[in-house]
């Protein structure tokens, strides 16, 4: 994971396994690409920026957290918080419970890397040219960019 991280300058998706090796050695924060974004949940977030007594302490340290590394915090809970590094924060209201489940935030990965190919297949086409097809073309490169 640290030889990952020191090898790229593009933004990378972090979840699970890949926040707790960073928690082992926090150390590894200092590497993490300009907006990368992070999507821990409670147990996560305080595994890697320490134990927090609320939820409202946690937000605060997230808010924190993001600025300091310049990153996006994805803060999954109740009410999702998404922790921008500019110190904006937008809130998910929506899900459930059935969203909490093992393999969920790998599903949430696709759909950020979705977006991101996205993006790619907008600054290709233009925003209003973009198919779906395009996304998909644009799954691997979005891929292989953040793995670099």
């Amino acid at each position: 994971m640290e030889d990952f991280l020191a090898s790229t300058n593009q933004p990378v998706i972090l979840d699970a396994d890949a926040l707790n090796c960073i928690a082992l050695k926090p150390a590894m924060l200092n590497t993490i690409p300009v907006l990368s974004i992070l999507t821990p949940h409670a147990g996560e977030f305080d595994r890697l920026f320490g134990p927090q007594p609320s939820a409202e302490a946690r937000l605060r340290k997230a808010i924190e957290m993001a600025k300091y590394y310049n990153v996006l915090i994805i803060l999954k809970g109740h009410y999702t918080a998404i922790v921008r590094p500019d110190g904006k924060v937008y809130f998910n209201s929506s899900g459930c419970s059935a969203m909490a489940t093992p393999g969920s935030g790998d599903v949430l990965t696709g759909v950020l890397l979705s977006m991101l190919a996205g993006e790619m297949a907008a600054a290709e086409h233009g925003e209003y040219g973009v198919t779906a097809g395009d996304i998909a073309a644009n799954i691997g490169r979005a891929i292989k960019e953040t793995m670099k």
